[in-house]
C-alpha cells in the first residue's frame, strides 16, 4: 500500500521556497498499533512458555494395592507431571496431602495415579473379614482383589439344599490359602473375604447353620 504525504511550503533564510514532506497522523497511529501488537505477542509467548514449564507432583502406585488395604509410604511414589487442571482429582503435594494410612476402596494397579475418590479413611471402612471354604480348584479369578458374589443355599436334609440366593453382591477376596502336606486336598481353598457390614449378620448365620456357600466372580465393568 502506498503511503501518502502532504507537502508544506517553507521559506529559507534566502527567501527561497522549499517543500518538506510531513507524515499524516494516520501513519503514526498505524505505527503505534503495530508496535503494541508485537509487544503483546511477545509477552503472551513468554507467559505460555512459562506455564508449559510448570510441574505438579502427584502420587502413583508403586505396586498393586488391594481393596481394603492401608496405603504405606512403600506403596507409592511421586511423579512430576506437566501442570494441568485435569490433575485436580488426584493426590499431590500442593496441599501437603498425606496418603499414608488411607484405605483403598478398589484395586489400584502399579503405575496408576491415586484419585481421592478411590480411598477412604480407616474409620469409614465398613466391612469385616470372614473365612469360607471353597472346593473349586485354583481358577485364575480366585485371587486377592477379585470382587465376588456370595451365593448361599440353606440345607433341607443331609447333602440336600434349597434354591440358592445371593447373600452379598459385592464382597472382595482378601486372601487365599491352600492346605499343604501329603494328605492335602488340592481342590480346596480357604478364602478370606471382606463382607460389607450390612451382610455380616446374614453371613454369620449362614456359616453357623452350615449353608452351602459359593463364590461367583463379578466381571469387571468396561
Amino acid at each position: 500500500m502506498w503511503k501518502t504525504f502532504t507537502a508544506r511550503r517553507e521559506t529559507t533564510k534566502n527567501g527561497d521556497m522549499k517543500k518538506r514532506r510531513v507524515a499524516p497522523p494516520r501513519f503514526f497511529l498505524r505505527l503505534g498499533t503495530g508496535l503494541t501488537l508485537v509487544a503483546v505477542s511477545v509477552l503472551s509467548a513468554v507467559v505460555v512458555l512459562d506455564t508449559r514449564g510448570a510441574l505438579r507432583p502427584v502420587f502413583f502406585a508403586d505396586q498393586r494395592i488391594l481393596p481394603g488395604s492401608e496405603v504405606g509410604n512403600s506403596d507409592v511414589s511421586i511423579a512430576d507431571l506437566a501442570e494441568n487442571a485435569a490433575l485436580d482429582p488426584y493426590f499431590g503435594l500442593r496441599n501437603l496431602e498425606a496418603v499414608e494410612g488411607l484405605v483403598a476402596a478398589r484395586e489400584i494397579r502399579p503405575g496408576e495415579l491415586l484419585r481421592r475418590e478411590d480411598f477412604v479413611e480407616p474409620t469409614v471402612r465398613e466391612d469385616s473379614v470372614l473365612t469360607v471354604s471353597q472346593t473349586v480348584g485354583q481358577p485364575r479369578w480366585l485371587a486377592p482383589g477379585q470382587v465376588v458374589q456370595i451365593w448361599v443355599a440353606p440345607p433341607v436334609s443331609e447333602n440336600s439344599f434349597s434354591a440358592p440366593f445371593v447373600l452379598s453382591p459385592e464382597a472382595v477376596i482378601a486372601r487365599v490359602s491352600q492346605d499343604e502336606g501329603f494328605a492335602a486336598n488340592g481342590q480346596e481353598s480357604l478364602v478370606d473375604i471382606r463382607v460389607p457390614s450390612r451382610d455380616v449378620p446374614a453371613m454369620i448365620h449362614a456359616l453357623a447353620n452350615q449353608y452351602f456357600v459359593h463364590l461367583a466372580p463379578v466381571a469387571p465393568m468396561k
